[in-house]
């Protein structure tokens, strides 16, 4: 029994001769005459409207990274016995690992069990601006964003209509991840005398 042998393969279709019609043009470069006509992009000269990141940085408030509810809630025992108030930050990335949902939870039972506290408790969503969206969906008011201006401004846009800011990240925060009693290093922080 012979085998069929594999028929050759079908010559390429000659090319239709281009006319003027069929024919496209070779994209132009801008010329001071075609770049007249778009629009640009003009530096807007209004001042930048105060944001709740800029009224943080002015009362000089302690941060705090906390890592769950054992953390915050040291933190927050503290802050009642200093009369202080206090930031606390999640840790780099957060939104990846906790989850807005999580943070949400932690928000709520902070503002239950210490409505007495003057504190803000921010989600750090890296550069993730999924992450921003879902936080302002479990109705988180302040997060940390460290992605790009033109995504950031959209986003100070829809923060701003649910009545939440972003703040950047703060350079100097106690970590309790490296304490091994958070209490005692909150009180340190806040200037509470043991």
């Amino acid at each position: 029994m012979k085998r069929p042998t594999p028929s050759k393969p079908a010559a390429p279709k000659a090319a239709a001769p281009k006319t003027a019609a069929t024919r496209t043009a070779a994209p132009k470069t801008a010329t001071p005459a075609t770049a007249a006509k778009r629009p640009r992009r003009v530096a807007s000269t209004a001042k930048p409207r105060p944001s709740r990141a800029t009224a943080v940085a002015r009362k000089r408030v302690p941060a705090i990274v906390v890592h769950g509810w054992k953390h915050v809630s040291a933190a927050l025992l503290a802050a009642r016995e200093s009369k202080r108030a206090v930031l606390l930050i999640s840790p780099p990335g957060a939104s990846y690992s906790h989850g807005a949902g999580f943070w949400g939870a932690l928000v709520a039972r902070a503002k239950e069990l210490f409505p007495d506290v003057d504190c803000d408790i921010a989600l750090d969503c890296d550069g993730a601006p999924g992450h921003v969206l879902a936080g302002l969906r479990v109705g988180l008011k302040l997060l940390v964003f460290g992605g790009n201006g033109a995504t950031r401004d959209r986003l100070l846009d829809i923060a701003a209509q649910s009545g939440a800011t972003l703040i950047p990240r703060p350079l100097a925060a106690l970590d309790l991840v490296h304490h091994k009693d958070a209490l005692a290093s909150c009180r340190a922080t806040l200037g509470v005398a043991a």
